[in-house]
């Protein structure tokens, strides 16, 4: 009888561990996000571009990565709003963001192969917003 409880919790144990190592090997490729650098910029006037970048943070050194080695193209690139801005081209793991003018904020939004998705914040300003952030000189 004592034989036959050790055997019911042996195969207990095991199926609870062959249960546990399934449920662990999701694909990783999933489970992430990509990053777009950089990540938020300001920017002013009408026609003024900004490159970006697209990249997997998982990597250890995205900068130094070869992402031709990745299977997430192609990438889908789009923008929030329209009217503050369009993306002028793409190719690859970059896009040219290029602006129409205006004040406001502008979301940046890149899809890869998976699914898998990064934002960047645009924030279009007027130059005279600028030159009023400009800390003033201090007397001594």
């Amino acid at each position: 009888m004592k034989t036959k409880w050790i055997q019911v919790i042996a195969v207990a144990a095991a199926v609870a561990v062959a249960g546990g190592l399934m449920a662990g090997c999701d694909d990783a490729e999933t489970d992430s996000a990509l990053q777009i650098t950089p990540a938020s910029s300001v920017i002013t006037g009408q026609g003024t571009t900004l490159f970006l970048t697209a990249s997997d943070p998982d990597e250890v050194d995205a900068a130094a990565t070869n992402l031709n080695d990745m299977a997430i193209l192609p990438l889908q690139w789009s923008v929030s709003n329209p009217t503050l801005g369009r993306i002028l081209s793409s190719a690859g793991y970059s896009a040219v963001y290029e602006s129409h003018g205006g004040r406001g904020q502008n979301m940046v939004i890149v899809t890869d192969h998976f699914g898998r998705e990064g934002i960047a914040v645009v924030n279009h300003r007027w130059e005279s917003e600028l030159e009023d952030e400009t800390p003033a000189a201090t007397l001594l």
